[in-house]
C-alpha cells in the first residue's frame, strides 16, 4: 500500500482494515532505488541468435518451462500467465510483485484519490499506468525474475512463446567476460 504522506509518530506501519495492532512509525527514512540498475551490468545478459519456442497447449507447457526456469536451463524471456496465490496475498500486500502497464478505469480509483485530485486542482487523465498486480496474463518476463517469482511461491499458470538466448556477462567496461 502506497501513501503519499508519512509522519513520524503518526503514520502506522502495515495499517489496513485487515490487521489489528498496527504500530506507529518512529522515524521515516527514504531511499532512492534508481541506482539499483547498475547491479544488472554484472549479471548474465542475452546474447546470440534467439530460439523461439511456441507451445500448442499453454497449460501443458507449464511444468516443462517451470522446471527449465528453476534449473537455469532456460535463459531469456517467457510470455506467460502468472499469479500470486491467495494464501500469499498478505505477504505481498504492501507491494504486489508483478507489474503491468494498463489503463486504469475511473471506477477503480478510490474516492479519497479523486478528492485529492479535486483538492489540488488536478484533472484525471486517461493514460496507462504502471500497476503492481497479483495476476497478469500474456506478460513477458525475463527468466531470472521468473525464477525469483517461482521460488517465492508465485504460480505459473500458462506459457505462450519462450525466447531462449545464451547467457553472457559483460564487465563494467562493456567487455565480454568468458
Amino acid at each position: 500500500m502506497f501513501i503519499r504522506y508519512h509522519e513520524a509518530g503518526i503514520s502506522k506501519i502495515r495499517s489496513n482494515q485487515y490487521l489489528d495492532g498496527a504500530k506507529s512509525c518512529k522515524r521515516i527514512l527514504g531511499y532512492d532505488a534508481n541506482a539499483l540498475y547498475l547491479s544488472t551490468m554484472a549479471k548474465d545478459m542475452p546474447r546470440g541468435k534467439e530460439k523461439v519456442n511456441n507451445y500448442p497447449d499453454p497449460v501443458k507447457a507449464v511444468q516443462q518451462v517451470r522446471s527449465a526456469v528453476l534449473s537455469g536451463t532456460l535463459f531469456g524471456v517467457v510470455k506467460c500467465k502468472l499469479a500470486v496465490p491467495k494464501r500469499l496475498w498478505p505477504k505481498f500486500e504492501e507491494m504486489p510483485p508483478v507489474f503491468v502497464n494498463r489503463e486504469v478505469p475511473e471506477a477503480a480509483i478510490s474516492t479519497k484519490m479523486l478528492d485529492y485530485l479535486k483538492h489540488t486542482g488536478r484533472k484525471r487523465t486517461s493514460c496507462k499506468k504502471l500497476l503492481g498486480v497479483f495476476e497478469a496474463d500474456e506478460v513477458l518476463i525475463y527468466t531470472p525474475l521468473l525464477q525469483w517469482y517461482l521460488k517465492h511461491g508465485l504460480e505459473l499458470q500458462a506459457v505462450y512463446p519462450t525466447v531462449a538466448y545464451t547467457p553472457e556477462k559483460k564487465s563494467s567496461l562493456g567487455l565480454l567476460i568468458r
